[in-house]
């Protein structure tokens, strides 16, 4: 986290990476949601959004096996970051709005580290694309998914979604 902090990109990934095979070879699956959290938000800020989709889809599936709501609305909301730098606005204010909706359902905050690496730089982009009215209703679309529907919409790859929504126009 000091390198993170001292904005040593490439060693604060190595060095999350090592944590990350350490603590598979003991089978820590807290930490290892944690640690595949922390290095996803790394990739995102490295501008690695398909390494950090990874990361959090494995991540998702982790958390999901011990009901670790937070950890999975924390790997949602940093899908909603890499979606959000790939102009995937509407998804990614979807993907803001499950986070936001599964945190609040177990009195857990949006970590620091989220707001200062992804949320804040993210939330205007999404604005700027879909307006500030269309940005609300995609969050309040996301708030209202259930776990199960988040889990799913947050595993669904982006071109899926794309090629989805590019039906839908037809």
């Amino acid at each position: 986290y000091q390198a993170l902090h001292e904005g040593d990109f490439d060693r604060a990934g190595q060095l999350h990476e090592e944590v990350l095979e350490l603590l598979r070879k003991q089978g820590e699956k807290w930490g290892i949601g944690i640690t595949l959290f922390d290095l996803a938000l790394l990739r995102v800020v490295q501008q690695r959004n398909d390494e950090a989709r990874a990361l959090c889809a494995e991540g998702i599936v982790v958390c999901q096996e011990f009901g670790d709501r937070r950890g999975i609305a924390w790997c949602l909301g940093v899908l909603s970051g890499a979606d959000a730098a790939d102009g995937r606005a509407l998804r990614a204010a979807r993907l803001r709005g499950a986070m936001e909706g599964l945190l609040e359902s177990v009195g857990a905050p949006i970590q620091t580290s989220y707001h200062t690496w992804i949320g804040d730089r993210s939330i205007g982009s999404m604005k700027e694309r879909l307006g500030d009215q269309a940005f609300e209703a995609a969050v309040t679309e996301g708030r209202a998914m259930s776990l199960s529907r988040a889990i799913q919409f947050g595993l669904e790859s982006a071109a899926t979604v794309e090629q989805q929504m590019r039906r839908l126009r037809l």
